[in-house]
């Protein structure tokens, strides 16, 4: 007897996807603490007077805001996307249908 809920493919697609943007965000996010330290190191030992790693951790760290706000704060975007989608090929259709 099997206690997993049944849900269509539709759902499972949609989770699916939320589940791989996750993934995603913890890949970047890692890759992004590596390379800032190893930047970091690197400014430490040439010139410690002039925090230049600082610009980097920055740039890349709002982008990586922005990818977290979307990920775990607007996970419905996907549907908005889709259903964007689904009207503008409804309108072209009936424009081509006139």
């Amino acid at each position: 007897m099997s206690t997993k809920p049944e849900y269509g493919k539709e759902y499972y697609d949609r989770y699916k996807k939320r589940v791989e943007k996750k993934i995603a965000f913890y890949i970047h996010l890692l890759i992004y603490l590596v390379v800032n330290a190893v930047l970091a190191v690197i400014n430490m030992l040439t010139d410690p007077s002039n925090l230049w790693f600082l610009w980097s951790v920055g740039g890349w760290g709002i982008g990586l805001v922005l990818q977290a706000v979307n990920v775990f704060y607007m996970p419905g975007i996907e549907s908005i996307n889709a259903r964007t989608i689904e009207q503008e090929i409804e309108r072209e259709g009936r424009e081509n249908n006139d």
